[in-house]
């Protein structure tokens, strides 16, 4: 059997989740696809900017994500992840990072994401943040209720652009910081 190059990829990953993509797309919708595994050829497109895979199966990212240096957004709610690619900690454009409603016990370091501004990461299993988040200067709001957080990095407090932190372990109580 032949081996399949891009754009060949491309056109299979097309015709069988019903998506337009091309190897210069910016934007990969693959919201609701019922995905089990993210296809490796995903990660070589190195214009996406947005990445969206919620409500899919998910169970793990592959390693290779951290090829995508343009990446900006990752939507990766509503899935199955129980742990991250530690290559997620070292995209320099990523700005957003969405994680809700995985069975994540664990986040990578995230210090190489410089231009990160916000996490979401309610409703995993989460017992701690890595204390390399404290390097992300742009951060604006970091939010993980519904876990098991106890306490936040010491150097949190570092965080210039930090506007509001959320972590309340249940709806009955936990812990909202603002700061103004």
């Amino acid at each position: 059997m032949p081996v399949m190059g891009l754009k060949e990829q491309l056109e299979a990953l097309a015709e069988q989740y019903d998506v337009e993509v091309e190897e210069d797309s910016t934007e990969l919708d693959l919201e609701d696809k019922e995905l089990e595994e993210l296809p490796e050829c995903v990660c070589d497109l190195a214009a996406v900017e947005e990445l969206f895979l919620d409500k899919n199966a998910l169970a793990s990212l592959p390693e290779g994500i951290g090829a995508m240096g343009a990446l900006r957004e990752l939507n990766v709610r509503q899935n199955a992840l129980e742990s991250l690619p530690e290559s997620i900690g070292r995209l320099p454009a990523l700005e957003g990072l969405f994680l809700q409603e995985n069975k994540l016990v664990e986040l990578p370091d995230l210090a190489g994401c410089s231009a990160l501004r916000g996490i979401n990461v309610n409703q995993n299993r989460l017992r701690g943040l890595p204390a390399g988040m404290c390097k992300c200067a742009a951060m604006e709001g970091i939010y993980g209720d519904f876990n098991e957080i106890g306490e936040l990095p010491e150097q949190i407090g570092a965080l210039a652009e930090l506007e509001e932190v959320r972590h309340c372990a249940s709806p009955e109580g936990g812990h909202t910081r603002h700061r103004s």
